[in-house]
């Protein structure tokens, strides 16, 4: 895990990086204040993923090098964050700011109820997760992951199961036939 600082910036115009809670000086010496983060990089097994996910939502998390889309917004629909591969999928991300309104097509993708949709040609499965806090939803994550691949396969698969049912069919009429 890879610890990112806060650095506060003295009135002196000197800045203290702070690498544990335990340094941070009494707020009325500083004159800005940065937020902490960590940047992870978690290796597990795929049945842990979901489980650490909703702890990294839980504690306002963004996934940001992951190649599936990763959204999130507060409790009435206004943009809080995005991972790149949100800002690809929805180039208007880019040029939005935090607390601004999403745009429509990803406020329908909050809104909906099915969890698979078609996107240019592509399919997709998405997944929206309230964020709570004290029992209250403060906002969701939606995460959104391209299933066409899959999709292709399954299609091709339900085919080749139609041709195998055909084919022992049409052989069990030409069994009865010769008996």
């Amino acid at each position: 895990i890879t610890i990112k600082t806060i650095r506060l910036g003295l009135p002196s115009g000197l800045t203290q990086a702070i690498f544990s809670s335990a340094m941070i000086i009494v707020q009325s010496l500083t004159n800005q204040f940065g937020e902490q983060f960590i940047a992870a990089n978690v290796i597990t097994p795929v049945e842990f993923v979901g489980s650490i996910m909703d702890l990294c939502q839980d504690r306002r998390g963004v996934f940001e090098d992951m190649k599936d889309a990763f959204v999130v917004v507060d409790r009435d629909y206004s943009y809080l964050d995005a991972n790149a591969s949100a800002k690809n999928f929805f180039p208007e991300l880019r040029l939005t700011v935090k607390r601004e309104s999403i745009p429509e097509q990803l406020l329908h993708l909050f809104q909906q109820e099915e969890e698979r949709f078609v996107l240019n040609e592509r399919h997709y499965v998405k997944k929206v997760v309230p964020i709570e806090e004290k029992g209250v939803i403060e906002g969701y994550g939606m995460l959104i992951s391209d299933i066409h691949e899959q999709h292709l396969l399954m299609e091709e698969l339900t085919k080749e199961k139609e041709r195998a049912e055909d084919a022992n069919a049409a052989k069990s009429a030409f069994m009865s036939t010769m008996s």
